[in-house]
């Protein structure tokens, strides 16, 4: 019986780590991927977003 639990708690963890460094994954991926504002922003338009003259 506490074999078995420690089991299901042990793949539960596993389940949970897996969840977790897909979604980190997905992050990471979707930022490498996404434009930086220079490459469609002109500086100016980048210094009124940021509230500078």
């Amino acid at each position: 019986m506490a074999i078995d639990t420690a089991t299901k708690t042990v793949e539960t963890a596993k389940q949970g780590v897996e969840a977790l460094v897909k979604k980190a994954w997905s992050v990471m991926e979707a930022a490498t991927e996404k434009e930086k504002a220079s490459q469609y922003l002109s500086e100016k338009g980048i210094k009124a977003i940021q509230g500078k003259s």
